[in-house]
């Protein structure tokens, strides 16, 4: 399978959404963005559908372990399409705190100063439309959105190249071995930061313990550290935050002296990018062709 350029859509997705935002409000500048590439990773079901109803009564669940117990809205969401982890799903039941809207306007944004900031969870309303970004919690049959996971609304002028992308980087997650094995090298690097994305991140997870963790496939973590000896350290070529960078996804690794991994010690005056370029290079010739990357797998059980 040849997927589409995946680069070249991240690149194109978070210059619109930074674009949409200037012209909703003229006088503001984007202090934050909320990438969808990084939500559809972070998520264990991706859902293009609507709000059909908002359940009337409360449900008392932790929002993060050890937080105790408030209280949720639950809204009721027709699947219409399942992206991700919603197979034989009509519909689902998507818990959220409730926030006052004091600001208006979408994507919960807010203009000070000329500058827009973000302002905390999204509401749910009856009737919303667009591509939901959701994680499954710990109570049986609920999920919530995604930390800082507005939905793409259907409404919003740049929604089908929005959801384009997100369509790109779920293929990398159904099938990551193809993905790695494309022919353009800026695809085969998002992939490996996506999934070194989706494998490494330990989530403040709603009522679940601390996950295990699984080794991938020896081809699988061939191919995916073999894109990032691709690419340069220092560098944000797919997103302004730098979560899809091969500095953070080596981070993500958390090796230590146990895989081979020793921190170099730059000189002085010595570039630092440079130094760990040269370091993770040395590492991949010694170590890379045993090392196995880890997957952390979901709190007593698989996330599919």
């Amino acid at each position: 399978m040849r997927l589409p350029h995946l680069a070249t859509a991240a690149l194109l997705t978070s210059v619109l959404m930074l674009s949409s935002a200037a012209s909703a409000k003229g006088c503001c500048k984007m202090s934050i963005t909320l990438d969808p590439l990084q939500l559809a990773i972070m998520s264990d079901a991706v859902v293009v559908g609507e709000v059909t109803a908002l359940e009337p009564e409360l449900v008392m669940i932790e929002s993060y372990p050890g937080s105790g117990k408030v209280a949720h809205m639950v809204a009721v969401v027709r699947v219409d399409e399942g992206l991700l982890g919603s197979k034989g799903l009509t519909h689902l039941r998507v818990a959220f705190i409730p926030q006052q809207n004091q600001f208006g306007g979408d994507f919960g944004f807010q203009c000070e100063q000329n500058e827009r900031s973000w302002r905390g969870p999204a509401n749910l309303a009856q009737g919303q439309t667009g591509c939901f970004f959701l994680q499954k919690h710990a109570a049986p049959g609920l999920f919530v959105p995604v930390s800082m996971g507005y939905p793409i609304s259907k409404s919003s002028f740049y929604y089908s190249k929005q959801i384009s992308s997100v369509r790109n980087i779920l293929r990398v997650v159904e099938k990551p071995v193809e993905a790695l094995q494309v022919k353009e090298s800026s695809d085969r690097q998002l992939a490996a930061c996506a999934l070194i994305m989706k494998y490494r991140n330990q989530r403040r997870f709603p009522g679940r313990v601390a996950p295990a963790t699984e080794a991938v496939s020896a081809e699988e973590s061939r191919l995916v550290l073999k894109a990032l000896s691709e690419m340069t350290w220092g560098e944000h070529p797919f997103d302004n935050n730098g979560q899809l960078s091969v500095q953070n996804a080596f981070a993500s690794l958390q090796l230590t002296e146990k895989d081979g991994w020793r921190q170099p010690q730059p000189k002085e005056g010595e570039d630092h990018n440079t130094t760990m370029n040269a370091a993770f290079a040395k590492w991949l010739k010694e170590k890379g062709s045993t090392y196995r990357i880890q997957k952390m797998v979901d709190f007593g059980g698989k996330v599919d």
